[in-house]
């Protein structure tokens, strides 16, 4: 059995995609605070047909009325970051000139979807006691990657100009579907890392020594020209095995209103795999009562202006 030393060279080496991501299990909470902008994308999720002795694997899903219908089985490819122009994207929702993959989608829908816009942002998740809120002793936090999707992003915004500059408020989070990753936002009257210097410091250094080169990693993948291809092409041959066992011996098999149905069912699955979009009504979005948000403000004319007069360009200027 051969043997390996403690040595540099010998240093195993990780993968680009091994970071911290925010993930909660259900139920789960996390106070977190949001330092920064995110990032945004466009992204395809590649999938195709499942098949087992060149015939199409079958599955049975169910529908919000509890009604059942079977539809192909997907196996998962990649998803990969749009090769689209973002400009474009933002305007029209695919660009078929520039990418392959929205070109497939626009040819035929059931082959895949048109990209998906999705963000991604750096995050500080504070150490807390069991399931709570409360902080640990001595403070303690961690950087993690957040990414999601435009009802967030609007959520966000609308906080924004309800408390005003975030950095001065924690977000409490908690998680109601662990599956798609849903989450219960709300926003504190405050944020504990301005409490004091040292909290100030470990957050602002937490922050600088960890932050991902390139967080787009955090939303799909930059996959070269020939991998996309080759994608593409295993979505076209599985879907012509689906195709070519639609038929039977005698031919008795056309485009009709049963094939409609089919296409719109499978259309139904597609959209309900995406993370934060699938399932509408699980996800409780709730914003802070008016009456505790005037509490906050009426104490925090009680203090004192120290927080109000933060600078945190100042404080965060050596992070870019």
């Amino acid at each position: 059995m051969p043997k390996v030393t403690f040595s540099s060279e010998n240093k195993v080496k990780t993968s680009n995609y091994d970071y911290p991501k925010l993930k909660l299990e259900k139920d789960e909470k996390a106070l977190l605070v949001l330092l920064e902008d995110p990032e945004v994308e466009y992204v395809h999720t590649l999938r195709k047909p499942k098949l087992e002795n060149g015939k199409p694997v079958m599955k049975t899903e169910t529908r919000k009325d509890k009604s059942t219908y079977e539809t192909y089985d997907l196996q998962f490819l990649s998803r990969p970051l749009c090769k689209g122009d973002f400009t474009i994207l933002q305007d029209k929702g695919i660009d078929p000139k520039n990418c392959p993959m929205c070109k497939l989608a626009q040819e035929n829908s059931e082959y895949t979807e048109a990209p998906q816009r999705r963000y991604a942002m750096h995050v500080i998740r504070y150490r807390t006691k069991g399931t709570g809120y409360d902080l640990i002793n001595p403070f303690s936090v961690e950087l993690l990657v957040w990414s999601f999707t435009d009802r967030y992003f609007n959520q966000l915004i609308d906080f924004k100009e309800e408390w005003g500059d975030l950095r001065k408020h924690d977000i409490k989070m908690e998680c109601t579907n662990k599956m798609y990753q849903n989450f219960d936002i709300q926003v504190a009257s405050k944020a504990q890392w301005l409490a004091d210097e040292d909290r100030k410091k470990l957050v602002k250094t937490t922050l600088k020594e960890n932050k991902l080169e390139d967080i787009s990693i955090a939303i799909g993948q930059r996959k070269e020209d020939k991998w996309i291809k080759e994608d593409i092409e295993a979505i076209r041959e599985a879907w012509s095995a689906v195709k070519g066992n639609a038929q039977s011996d005698d031919g008795w098999y056309q485009e009709d209103e049963d094939d409609d149905e089919l296409a719109a069912d499978l259309n139904s699955v597609l959209d309900s795999t995406e993370d934060d979009d699938a399932d509408e009504d699980s996800v409780v979005e709730s914003k802070p009562k008016k009456k505790d948000k005037k509490k906050a403000s009426k104490k925090s004319e009680e203090e004192s202006s120290e927080d109000e007069e933060i600078d945190f360009d100042d404080l965060l200027e050596d992070l870019d």
